[in-house]
Parts: C-alpha cells; sequence; structure tokens
C-alpha cells in the first residue's frame, strides 16, 4: 500500500504499532491479522495479488 496523503497507524498482532505517512510504502502479508487506524483523511493505491 502507498500512501498519497494522510497518515495511519497499523497495529500487527504481536509487534509494536508502525506510523505510516504519506509518501511510504508498506507490504502486508496476506492473513496478518492487523488494526488500522486513522485520524485524517486518507488517500491510497493499494492491490491485492493473488
Amino acid at each position: 500500500m502507498l500512501l498519497y496523503a494522510g497518515s495511519v497507524t497499523l497495529a500487527v498482532e504481536g509487534e509494536a504499532p508502525c506510523n505510516v505517512r504519506a509518501g511510504e510504502a508498506v507490504l502486508v502479508p496476506a492473513e496478518t491479522p492487523m488494526a488500522w487506524d486513522s485520524r485524517e483523511t486518507v488517500r491510497k493505491l493499494y492491490c491485492i495479488l493473488r
């Protein structure tokens, strides 16, 4: 996922929360249990590979 605007906090089970800001990218493996928290408008590009 690539963030174009805004920021999010990703919380993956068993790991410290990760802050992702505009201009940054993150890869999340399939079936990863996680939570997403955003306090502002977020614009993003994402894809699902199968």
